[in-house]
C-alpha cells in the first residue's frame, strides 16, 4: 500500500521499501546537486571565458590605439627630420654662396692689388726708364 506525501516522496508500509525509496531519493537529490554544482560551473566557466574573451578585445583596442599614437609620432619626428634636413640644405647652400661671394672678394682684391702692384712697376720702370734718358742727354750734352 502505497501513500503520496508532499516530497513526492512514495511512503509504503514495508520499512524496508521506504529504506529503499528514502536511498533512492538520497541518490537522486545528491545527482541533482552535481547537476547544479556543474551547472553553476560551467555557468561560471562560460563567464570566465566571456570575461577573457572582453579582456582580450579591450587589450586590442589599446594595442591599436597606442600603435596609432606611435605611428603618428612617427610620422610628426620625421617631418620634423625632413624639415630639420631642408632648414640644413638650405643653410649649407647659402653659407657656400657665401663663401663663393667671400672668395670671388678675395680674388677681385687679390687681382686688383697685382694690377696695382703691376701699374707700381710700369711706372717705376718709366721712371728708370725717363731717369736713363735724361742722363744719355746729359751725356751727350756734356760730349
Amino acid at each position: 500500500m502505497s501513500v503520496s506525501l508532499n516530497d513526492n516522496l512514495m511512503v509504503e508500509a514495508d520499512p524496508r521499501k521506504r529504506e529503499r525509496a528514502r536511498a533512492r531519493e538520497r541518490v537522486s537529490e545528491r545527482a541533482r546537486a552535481r547537476e547544479r554544482a556543474q551547472a553553476q560551473q560551467s555557468a561560471r566557466a562560460s563567464a570566465s571565458a566571456t570575461e577573457r574573451k572582453s579582456e582580450r578585445k579591450r587589450n586590442r583596442a589599446q594595442e591599436r590605439a597606442r600603435d596609432s599614437v606611435r605611428e603618428r609620432e612617427r610620422e610628426q619626428a620625421q617631418q620634423r627630420a625632413s624639415k630639420r634636413a631642408s632648414a640644413s640644405k638650405r643653410e649649407c647652400k647659402s653659407e657656400r654662396k657665401r663663401e663663393s661671394a667671400r672668395a670671388s672678394a678675395r680674388d677681385s682684391e687679390s687681382e686688383r692689388e697685382t694690377e696695382t702692384a703691376r701699374e707700381r712697376e710700369r711706372e717705376r720702370e718709366q721712371a728708370r726708364e725717363r731717369t736713363r734718358e735724361s742722363e744719355r742727354e746729359r751725356a751727350r750734352a756734356q760730349e
